[in-house]
């Protein structure tokens, strides 16, 4: 018997969670090689963090909204994101915090940083 991260969810009909959470990670990895790099340290983790929530929030209000399926919507944020003046911004704000906190200490502070950069990539009104 198959054995799945992600049961099905009879709330969800047809939504393949884990070919979702692959195809996201390809195209991360992708996109940002140094995605396992930044990992190991306290501020590239917060960096990491912080592209995952505003492309993710992204994601699901901008790409649901046009109907656009998950992996698709997920990439375009990344798209937009990633090499960004958002994204070198979201990176100047990080590298203020305290690289010796630990994460969890950090976490109200990231939260304030991505709260403050809301991706858009649709022109207002559309």
């Amino acid at each position: 018997m198959h054995s799945s991260m992600f049961p099905s969810n009879p709330q969800f009909p047809g939504v393949q969670f884990e070919k979702n959470i692959a195809f996201c990670v390809d195209a991360l990895k992708n996109k940002l090689p140094t995605v396992e790099e930044l990992l190991e340290t306290p501020l590239g983790l917060a960096r990491i963090v912080a592209l995952l929530c505003i492309c993710a929030e992204h994601t699901f209000t901008e790409g649901s909204a046009f109907a656009e399926g998950f992996g698709p919507a997920f990439v375009t944020a990344l798209d937009a994101y990633v090499g960004s003046a958002m994204e070198a911004e979201v990176i100047k704000e990080i590298g203020e915090m305290d690289s010796e906190a630990h994460f969890r200490t950090s976490h109200t502070k990231l939260y304030h940083i991505v709260k403050a950069h809301l991706l858009r990539t649709r022109p207002e009104g559309v």
